[in-house]
């Protein structure tokens, strides 16, 4: 049995379909054992998420290993294996996700360091070893 995240009965049919969910879905990790074990391989697994209906695919894997499944995936779009229609209808959801989300607030380095400094006053307040910090 392929993990949920791999499986278009599960994401079309159940998360679309059934539940009527329109937002992104966002698979699990491609590169866990359990999804290499179900597709053989990354390329093959970023495939099926894409065939099963997914938006987002996380890859926490090797930089070689992410470059690899890109150059497949943008062959199997190139080839049409995945059709552009499947493509645009990720897009429009991931565009719309990112249409509801605010601007992250400017980095501000005096706050980061009060915020550092606190921890660390409450560590050694806490008599938690301050090493590595």
């Amino acid at each position: 049995m392929a993990p949920a995240s791999l499986s278009q009965r599960i994401v079309s049919g159940l998360l679309r379909e059934e539940l009527g969910f329109k937002g992104v879905s966002v698979t699990d990790d491609l590169a866990m054992g359990a999804v290499k074990q179900a597709a053989g391989d990354t390329a093959h697994a970023v495939r099926l998420a894409i065939a099963a209906g997914q938006d987002l695919l996380l890859l926490c894997a090797s930089l070689s290993e992410i470059e690899k499944t890109h150059a497949a995936l943008v062959q199997a779009a190139t080839q049409e294996e995945i059709p552009e229609a499947r493509v645009e209808q990720s897009l429009v959801r991931i565009e719309s996700l990112r249409a509801t989300l605010a601007e992250p607030p400017p980095f501000d380095a005096w706050q980061f360091e009060e915020v550092s400094d606190q921890i660390t006053a409450l560590r050694v307040s806490l008599g938690l070893s301050t090493a590595g910090i």
